[in-house]
This record gives structure tokens, sequence and C-alpha cells, in this order.
């Protein structure tokens, strides 16, 4: 292990994965068109128009009022996601150099899950922000977000939260700990700062790559300082 790292925590979102599954599942569904439901998730990562629990509410009433929020329709299309190049090898080569690995994502509970163990990554430290709940005829009951200061902070803030949880678990320092992320400052800001170790992918927006500690070209650049 290099840097003095022990952890290294990913966001999904062109990290992991290509874009957003959950905007991708509203289009595949024909719930919003492509460009609708990007713009709606836009509002929240990229440019903090609406809050966390808004774009939450949002989508969930979307969804319910088109018919088409079915659990099997969902999952299906929530799993159609497509790994990012590099991901597979860049977490097999962090794994055996003997770094944990986590998750921490805005994305949906299904989405994270089928990520993580595709990858090989422990379920328990795949931690996504949102979970979907169905009635017992499969249509979507509703989709839950953490409660507290959701409607006064950033996804980034509430993900930090789930990172402190993850280090006392793992028994690691916060400045042990390196997270990569593409997104945002919303999405990545906090996570940056208080570790001190945040990677950027050279797609990141230029504010988010000003607050990194390394920026790198691709998944496997990592490499060169992990």
């Amino acid at each position: 292990m290099k840097n003095g790292i022990k952890l290294v925590v990913f966001d999904l979102t062109n990290v992991l994965i290509r874009g957003n599954q959950f905007q991708k599942m509203m289009a595949e569904l024909g719930v919003l068109e492509p460009k609708e439901a990007e713009f709606i998730g836009d509002l929240c990562v990229k440019k903090d128009a609406i809050t966390p629990i808004e774009w939450v509410e949002t989508e969930e009433k979307i969804l319910k009022a088109s018919g088409k929020a079915f659990r099997k329709e969902m999952e299906a299309a929530l799993e159609n996601y497509e790994l990012m190049p590099g991901a597979k090898e860049i977490v097999d080569y962090l794994q055996k150099e003997g770094y944990h690995i986590a998750i921490l994502t805005g994305q949906v509970d299904h989405t994270t899950k089928r990520v993580a163990e595709e990858l090989g990554i422990d379920t328990r430290f795949a931690s996504p922000l949102c979970h979907c709940v169905y009635r017992s005829d499969g249509f979507l009951q509703r989709i839950t977000f953490p409660s507290g200061n959701a409607d006064r902070c950033d996804t980034s803030t509430m993900k930090f939260f789930t990172l402190v949880s993850f280090a006392r678990w793992l028994d690691v320092q916060l400045d042990e700990v390196a997270c990569v992320g593409q997104i945002s400052v919303y999405s990545q800001g906090v996570l940056f700062e208080k570790t001190g170790h945040g990677i950027a992918l050279e797609s990141a927006p230029e504010e988010l790559k000003e607050r990194a500690w390394k920026v790198v070209p691709d998944l496997l650049g990592l490499k060169e300082i992990l």
C-alpha cells in the first residue's frame, strides 16, 4: 500500500459505471425522455438547484404517476448498467495490494449491490443513499432517503457520515482514506476535504479537480499512486 492509504472509496456515477443508472432506468421504462431524466438529476448533483430530498420526492412522484413503477421492471433496468473501462481490473489490483474497498453513492440500493457483487466488493461496504421500497403487489411504495439534515446538506456530506462509520468499523483514520469521484463538488467535495485524499478523474469538472489531491486520466491511473 502507498501514501499511507488503507481504504479506497469509489463513487458509482462515471467512476465504476457509466452514467446514473436511476436516470437511465427512468428513460428505459419510458417514464421520461433521457434528457429530461438527466436534467432533473443534474439540478441536484451538479447545480445544487434542489436539495437531495426534493430530488428523491420528485423522482418518486414521476415514477408513481407513470404507472410503470413495478419492482420487476425497475430492477431489471437498474441492473442494465455498463461498467467503466478498467473497473474490474482496478478493484482486483487494489484488493491484491491489501486495500479495503468501499462504494459511497447517491444511486439506489439495487444497482449498488449488483455492482459490488460483480466487482467482488463486500456489500456491507457498498452504501447507497436511496432505497426503493415496494408494496406487496410489486408497485413502488416509496424511495427512502437519509433523514435529519437531508434538506440542508449536500450528498457529499451525507456520504461523509457513512464514511465515518466505515472508517471506525475498519479501524482506519480519515487521512488513510482515498475517495475517487468524477461528478461534482456537490457530490464529492466534503469527502475530498475531510480525507485530504480526493482523487478526481480527468473527465471531472475543473472545480472538483482543483480540490483533488490527485487527478488521474482513468481508473487504471490509480495504480500510479495506490
